[in-house]
């Protein structure tokens, strides 16, 4: 068999793959067809060979003929590179929001990840993704935490093109000939990532040439100025009496901690506020769910879980 040309963006993802010891995992990768994912499944595909690699497309439900026709091009794609493709269709009340799509997306990746153990999930997120959720999470109101970065590795999920522009994905699809799905509700103005990402960073970057680079410099240092807590342990629970005495900050540092380590990212100091309230309040033994997760008080403990989703099938 003859090993096709290795691009750029094929030895970065290598190198990955070796830095965080997985290249010999198999990988599972979320596959929407949009330019992202469609690079990264290639790239996986090319280096790791198709019989390592399955494909998972998400439906989000409804009668959209956009969705579906994403769906046949998944397909075709991955009938044309002989590997499979694991789908699913929401057929729950209609999912009006980002945040809502994000969650079944994920429980659906995470139900397909039990089933394969030994699989890592890979993830499309690139450089300018991380740039426009950290802008995100600023408008809508954050901390310290809620601009801290992507992990590459956090399993069971790996998302290897975190340091890859847009652009250089563009150019790489160019050289393998690949024509990604067109999604139309990302032009859709509704939705603030992609306004920020049609209209008002194009603008800014109009208006002072270079702010992009600049500003996706200042909040990485930013970043990078916050004190390692690698060493903290585990923020899934904390002893009652012990989250009561501390000062308000740290109240709200240790539960921005809490909600980060369980997975949830998209949080709001409404959020923190709301919780701190509810924990304060609440009697010694009490559960309630804010900012998706499960809150679970006792005399001893206070517990955090992502909350469980179900997903009905068709």
């Amino acid at each position: 068999m003859i090993k096709k040309t290795w691009w750029k963006l094929d030895h970065h993802v290598w190198h990955q793959l070796k830095k965080y010891s997985l290249e010999k995992k198999s990988v599972m990768v979320a596959f929407s067809g949009g330019s992202d994912s469609l690079a990264l499944s290639e790239s996986f595909i090319k280096v790791l060979g198709p019989e390592k690699i399955k494909l998972a497309y998400f439906h989000h439900g409804g009668k959209s003929e956009d969705r579906d026709r994403a769906l046949v091009f998944c397909q075709n794609f991955a009938d044309s590179k002989k590997v499979p493709l694991l789908t699913e269709k929401w057929s729950g009340p209609e999912l009006r929001s980002e945040a809502d799509m994000r969650e079944k997306r994920y429980q659906f990746l995470m139900e397909l990840q039990n089933k394969n153990k030994d699989s890592i999930v890979a993830t499309g997120h690139q450089k300018n993704d991380v740039i426009e959720t950290r802008l995100i999470r600023l408008i809508r109101g954050t901390g310290p935490q809620g601009i801290t970065g992507i992990k590459v590795f956090r399993p069971p999920f790996f998302r290897p093109l975190l340091a890859v522009t847009r652009s250089e994905i563009l150019v790489y699809l160019n050289k393998q000939n690949l024509i990604p799905m067109t999604d139309p509700s990302n032009l859709d103005h509704r939705y603030l990532r992609n306004w920020l990402r049609t209209e008002w960073l194009p603008q800014l970057e109009k208006k002072r040439p270079g702010s992009y680079e600049s500003l996706g410099r200042s909040l990485e240092a930013l970043v990078q100025s916050l004190p390692n807590e690698n060493g903290a342990g585990s923020y899934d629970s904390i002893s009652r009496s012990k989250f009561l005495a501390q000062t308000d900050s740290e109240q709200a540092r240790w539960l921005a901690r809490a909600l980060l380590e369980t997975g949830q990212k998209n949080f709001t100091q409404f959020h923190l506020q709301e919780i701190r309230r509810r924990l304060l309040q609440s009697p010694k033994n009490n559960s309630f769910q804010v900012a998706g997760c499960d809150w679970q008080v006792n005399a001893q403990q206070i517990q955090v879980q992502l909350k469980k989703l179900v997903l009905k099938k068709l």
